[in-house]
């Protein structure tokens, strides 16, 4: 599954697009909603920003970081990556993109597979679980866009998994 276009993961950032006028205002209610949809589960950040409403911002270092996520997660299922390491300051957002949002986007995009969460510290790594399960499970954005790969004992199963 790629999820990058041609030219970069953004489609939103080419020059010829933003050049076209736009047709948003043809669209109906549920095509506006699938679009929605679509481009929130296109990565972690767009999954981030729609989620929170705005208040998650994406700056340009978590850009870059969402771009090698995506990037890395394409690479790992042809087979070419085993994983990736990240490094940034403290305080720059990296945790709450990797350990909140990530798992919830790779769970509503890949609702076969599994997440673990690791960190140094067993206590640590729980907090961003549960993040990341309330994230899934109890945000009406995802209840109503993602809830599909949600089983009626999934929350459960998933809250479990993470601690």
């Amino acid at each position: 599954m790629g999820h990058f276009f041609p030219n970069g993961p953004y489609p939103w950032t080419y020059d010829a697009i933003a050049s076209l006028p736009s047709l948003l205002r043809y669209a109906s209610g549920p095509e506006l909603a699938q679009l929605e949809k679509d481009l929130a589960l296109s990565s972690p950040a767009t999954f981030a920003m729609t989620t929170s409403r705005g208040r998650w911002q994406l700056a340009r270092h978590l850009a870059c970081l969402d771009q090698a996520i995506v990037q890395s997660i394409d690479e790992a299922a042809r087979g070419k990556l085993d994983g990736l390491a990240i490094a940034m300051p403290p305080q720059h957002g990296k945790s709450e993109l990797t350990s909140k949002y990530l798992p919830a986007w790779y769970l509503g995009t890949y609702p076969d597979r599994r997440v673990i969460l690791t960190s140094y510290e067993a206590d640590f790594a729980a907090t961003w679980g549960r993040k990341a399960c309330v994230t899934l499970t109890n945000d009406t954005w995802c209840l109503s866009n993602v809830s599909t790969i949600l089983a009626k004992s999934s929350s459960d199963r998933l809250r479990r998994s993470t601690l």
